[in-house]
């Protein structure tokens, strides 16, 4: 097996530093737009179910769909990042990509249903079997998404993503709310996350307007070099980011499981939804110009500025505001989640300026640097998480994933620095703005925030919010005229600005 892909599989057109930076930050918008407006629509899908269904049955979900999620990562064979990275895919290629993953998904599927007698004796509850089994059917369904669709992410063109992503988004959310409102039960969830699925799969197929896909495996041999690494790092990386529902379960029971992962949800949202779409239009970017390792690094720094710009407020805000914000979404009887907020939200925050490193050493062939950075981080933070939730519970477990944050931007820092050979500290200096705009939001919460204390929690948010994010943006924007106002993410917001008072 080829343990690195060769240096001529991937043609690298020529483009123009202006002309990828363009199309970056308009993928990135796009995408972050729709991500908004899909995690609108989530809020009130939260909302209604929190009120619904008690902590046990997301606790009971969490479970399942941690088991499913991690036999999907530890058989990922990365077909997004193979369409994406291999820009000459022919039909061939695409068809072993779709058989491939349907074999993948016929092992998860098969995998889960077995062992769900298993599991129910675990968990000494029976409800996991059909959970088990509920999961390993939809399982296989998702294996059957049209690959093909992944070259619109390649061509950097996210029109279809969002639509699939928001249509998907409203079916999963009218679906569960209406199991919940009929029935009351953990199944809400399931049949939510099951018509999602299904609407993803099918419009995969009805968005690609050349043929069917078939079965083949005739380019087998030409993907082994880049996604037997690939899969081999998705295994690990899933391990350490999908363990501990099935570590709760068995230490603090499924009430306690459902307060930490609901928590961890929310306090992970303003990262995943905020920075995972620029860091994701920014993968084909890399692809784009991975010759240039000197290009592909000044892609990258660009695209730490905008990572920072927006996600570090979200999640700082977020903690500052956790108290206000459970009560006002979620209610009284999740109060255990505050605490979880308000700890993991910031420390999710700051891994964000790094999240890109994994995309861009991937696009620049260093698949297996990955790996071995995603297996440390997996052997330092798995017993520390273990030995802490069974020493002090959900308070040790939620302590320990903040601190396992910062040992992450630490490899993720040395991953950078091994792939471009620059500085670790590199990108924290270009997230430096943000991070200076952040310590003066954060004096306003700590002192004048309290003034608002008296106020109904609904109102305290609100204002919080507001004046938090004016706060924030008028120190962002002050050290950026005290820097010599450098062509940075300020820049280009400001640019934006006036395009749209011209029209």
């Amino acid at each position: 097996m080829t343990m690195e892909p060769q240096a001529d599989a991937v043609p690298s057109p020529a483009i123009s530093s202006r002309s990828l930076g363009g199309r970056v930050a308009k993928g990135a918008a796009l995408l972050t737009g729709a991500n908004m407006i899909a995690r609108g629509i989530g809020l009130i899908n939260t909302l209604i179910l929190s009120r619904l269904l008690i902590p046990e049955d997301f606790g009971l979900i969490a479970i399942g769909m941690t088991v499913m999620q991690l036999l999907q990562n530890f058989s990922d064979i990365g077909v997004s990042q193979a369409v994406v990275k291999y820009r000459d895919a022919d039909r061939r290629f695409l068809d072993t990509l779709f058989t491939l993953s349907i074999l993948r998904g016929a092992l998860v599927g098969g995998l889960l249903m077995a062992g769900a007698p298993l599991a129910a004796t675990f968990y000494g509850d029976d409800r996991i079997l059909f959970v088990f089994c509920a999961f390993g059917g939809l399982a296989f369904i998702n294996a059957l998404i049209n690959p093909q669709f992944y070259e619109f992410e390649r061509n950097l063109d996210f029109r279809r993503e969002v639509l699939v992503s928001l249509s998907v988004k409203l079916a999963a959310v009218l679906i569960s709310v209406l199991i919940a409102l009929i029935y009351k039960s953990y199944w809400a969830l399931i049949c939510g996350y099951g018509a999602g699925v299904l609407l993803e799969v099918v419009l995969s197929h009805l968005l690609i307007r050349e043929g069917r896909r078939r079965l083949d495996l005739s380019a087998m041999k030409e993907l082994l070099g880049f996604t037997g690494w690939l899969t081999a790092t998705s295994a690990v990386v899933a391990a350490n980011n999908k363990l501990e529902p099935l570590i709760l379960g068995r230490i603090i029971g499924f009430g306690g499981t459902g307060h930490y992962y609901l928590g961890e949800q929310f306090a992970f949202l303003p990262a995943y939804e905020l920075a995972t779409p620029i860091a994701r239009a920014l993968y084909p970017g890399f692809s784009s110009v991975q010759s240039d390792k000197k290009e592909a690094r000044r892609v990258f720094l660009r695209g730490v500025e905008a990572l920072a710009a927006i996600s570090l407020p979200a999640s700082v805000g977020l903690a500052f505001l956790a108290h206000d914000f459970v009560m006002t979404v979620l209610g009284a009887k999740w109060a255990p989640v505050i605490p979880v907020l308000q700890i993991l939200a910031p420390a999710f925050g700051f891994t964000t300026i790094y999240w890109a490193t994994e995309g861009l050493a991937l696009a620049l062939g260093r698949v297996k640097l990955v790996f071995w950075r995603a297996l440390i981080y997996f052997i330092i933070r798995t017993p520390l998480f273990i030995a802490a939730a069974i020493s002090f519970g959900l308070t040790g477990a939620v302590v320990a994933a903040a601190l396992a944050s910062v040992i992450y931007v630490g490899l993720q820092g040395q991953l950078y620095s091994h792939v471009t050979g620059d500085h670790p500290l590199r990108p924290l200096m270009s997230a430096r703005r943000s991070l200076g705009a952040v310590g003066g939001m954060s004096l306003w919460f700590l002192w004048g925030q309290p003034v608002f204390s008296g106020a109904p929690v609904l109102i305290d948010l609100v204002l919080g919010t507001l004046i938090g994010g004016l706060i924030y943006t008028g120190c962002h924007f002050g050290l950026w005229v005290l820097s010599g106002r450098s062509n940075g993410i300020e820049r280009v917001i400001l640019n934006f600005g006036r395009r749209v008072v011209q029209r």
